[in-house]
């Protein structure tokens, strides 16, 4: 895939080169990842460093350069995997200039295949999605690029989706839905044998405390930096990536506003975010067959009722459990009970 993603660049005598370079350079860094499970533990991946204490750890990458770079000047940075640093810096040392030009290339025209003439969609698609995911066929055009609007534009898309597909009656149903199911989660979480009272009183502070985003967001973002023509698509994405980044830094240094949703309103699936100890039901997914405003209560506790419980569960699980009734990474468990 490589080799040809070059060749379709106009290299075809260095693509194999390029390729073997490549491959043996990643399959390197990403054995000094985290294993999937270790991702899954957020106080192991909570390494909150002052920059200047970082760059003795890793004295051979410029942090204050490359966060200066990046457009931020701060002082403290969370580093989730301190092992990956390490190698990038050995392997900075150790492998050709020219190395890296040939990735930094390839993860360029990788990244943006999908917006780059048919030849290179078909060959992300025969590897990512065909060999390796097991799709026999292109989604439709027209799903791509509701798919490209709602990534760059949700917000605007999901005004007109949420204004045409759900309506405030039907938000105030579903919230219905999710009050009655808290209260029967309570009821559990009361009856449970083997935790103790001590643990069950916080679980049922952190359980009555959930925030719960229904539908749609309350502020909609604006997009007034993102030039739109009809005849440049590539650049279209280029002013919408751009935005996203400079409202991405722009948050830096600020209060965190818990208003945010990380999910469009067309979206078709929910979420728990433990740090905000929030639950969240876009109007995507608050459409038949998993929701209906004129269902039968049996229908729609059957239905979006799973999805209900699925992500108040979240809330307890293995990482949403070290988390407490104000989303702050904090034991509260007894020692017995965890």
């Amino acid at each position: 895939y490589i080799s040809k993603i070059f060749a379709l660049a106009g290299d075809s005598v260095n693509g194999k080169k390029y390729a073997d370079d490549i491959l043996k350079l990643e399959t390197t860094i990403a054995q000094s990842h985290s294993t999937p499970v270790e991702l899954r533990d957020p106080v192991k991946n909570y390494n909150k460093l002052a920059v200047a204490d970082f760059q003795k750890q890793v004295p051979d990458i410029d942090f204050k350069s490359v966060l200066s770079k990046l457009g931020t000047s701060v002082d403290t940075i969370i580093v989730r995997q301190p092992k990956y640093y390490k190698t990038l810096a050995a392997l900075i040392k150790t492998q050709p200039i020219a190395v890296w030009k040939e990735k930094l290339k390839f993860d360029a025209l990788n990244d943006k295949a999908y917006a780059l003439p048919q030849k290179f969609r078909d060959a992300r698609f025969e590897f990512f999605d065909k060999t390796l995911a097991g799709r026999q066929s292109q989604k439709e055009r027209w799903k791509s690029m509701v798919n490209n609007t709602d990534n760059n534009l949700g917000d605007l898309l999901g005004q007109l989706y949420a204004e045409q597909y759900f309506k405030p009656e039907a938000k105030k149903r579903m919230l219905e839905l999710v009050n009655n199911l808290q209260k029967v989660y309570e009821d559990r979480i009361k009856k449970l044998d083997w935790m103790s009272t001590e643990t069950k009183k916080k679980a049922l502070e952190k359980l009555n405390a959930f925030v719960k985003k229904i539908g749609y967001t309350d502020k909609w973002k604006k997009y007034d930096d993102v030039e739109i023509s009809k005849n440049t698509f590539f650049a279209n994405l280029q002013s919408a990536e751009k935005n996203q980044y400079k409202e991405m830094i722009n948050k830096l240094g600020k209060p965190v506003d818990k208003s945010e949703w990380f999910m469009t309103p067309p979206t078709v699936n929910a979420y728990y975010n433990p740090a905000y100890n929030e639950i969240v039901f876009p109007a995507g997914i608050l459409q038949f067959p998993f929701f209906a405003f004129n269902a039968d209560d049996a229908i729609n506790y059957g239905a979006i009722g799973a999805v209900i419980g699925h992500e108040m569960t979240h809330g307890f699980d293995d990482q949403g459990r070290q988390y407490d009734a104000t989303g702050n990474l904090k034991e509260w468990w007894t020692k017995d009970d965890a």
